[in-house]
């Protein structure tokens, strides 16, 4: 029996371009499997194991990460903002609905993150970036010295992962599009444990102004008015980091 890669150069001899991307991609798992072994976010890495196993967690996107063949390959064209309502008590869902609905004074009680595609070959791939209330955003010259170095991810080919890769509980997975902002219901990307949508749907993403390099586009997650601040839920939080790195690109 051919090992994989082995299998892969035999196919490219009779079918093109579809089958060297094939063989790509396989040696890019292969260069990055190290990063799987972290979960980026301080906040991701203790996210309950029933929501995605451990072969199925994001890469890392770290320096080994970038300096693979995924750093190479990938351009992100398309970005939006996904939400998910955060697993807290649902009476205290009623309080802040009610205080909002007089003063409009609290965030939404949800969890944003930012989400870009790209797509290689016949495969998608979702970057994930999200702050939550464990993580600490050094600036970018710091991260490779840090403790607890803050990180993107990177989800291959299903959609539902990406989308399960926000969840902070398996009582709370329906996650839809916070932008590109949808006139009237809300726009599930993921609904009672069910993938909505298949595939790229352009009603779900916005058009970055360029497509961005992977390496290029992580930089940015260190370029927000986050960075170097404490996380704090009425002024620093996830709806700020995702609402500022969405205008960015």
């Amino acid at each position: 029996t051919k090992p994989p890669v082995q299998e892969a150069v035999v196919s490219t001899q009779s079918t093109g371009p579809a089958a060297a991307a094939a063989v790509t991609i396989l040696a890019a798992r292969s260069s990055a499997a190290v990063s799987r072994r972290e979960h980026g976010s301080r906040g991701f890495s203790t996210r309950p194991s029933e929501l995605l196993d451990e072969n199925e967690r994001p890469y890392i996107i770290d320096r080994t990460f970038l300096q693979s063949i995924y750093g190479s390959i990938l351009r992100f064209t398309h970005k939006a903002i996904w939400a998910v309502r955060l697993h807290i008590p649902g009476e205290h869902h009623v309080a802040r609905d009610t205080v909002n609905a007089i003063f409009m004074s609290l965030p939404p009680a949800e969890h944003w993150a930012f989400v870009a595609h790209a797509n290689y070959g016949d495969d998608e791939y979702y970057f994930i970036a999200q702050f939550c209330s464990e993580d600490t955003i050094q600036p970018e010259e710091e991260v490779e010295q840090a403790t607890k170095p803050f990180r993107a991810h990177l989800i291959e080919k299903k959609k539902a992962n990406a989308a399960l890769s926000i969840c902070t509980s398996p009582n709370c997975t329906d996650v839809w599009v916070k932008e590109p902002a949808a006139n009237g219901d809300r726009r599930f990307i993921y609904q009672n444990r069910i993938l909505t949508t298949q595939g790229f749907d352009p009603a779900e993403w916005q058009e970055m102004e360029r497509a961005m390099p992977l390496e290029e586009l992580n930089s940015m997650i260190y370029q927000t008015p986050c960075t170097g601040r404490e996380y704090k839920a009425l002024e620093n939080n996830c709806q700020n980091f995702a609402t500022a790195l969405f205008n960015m690109v």
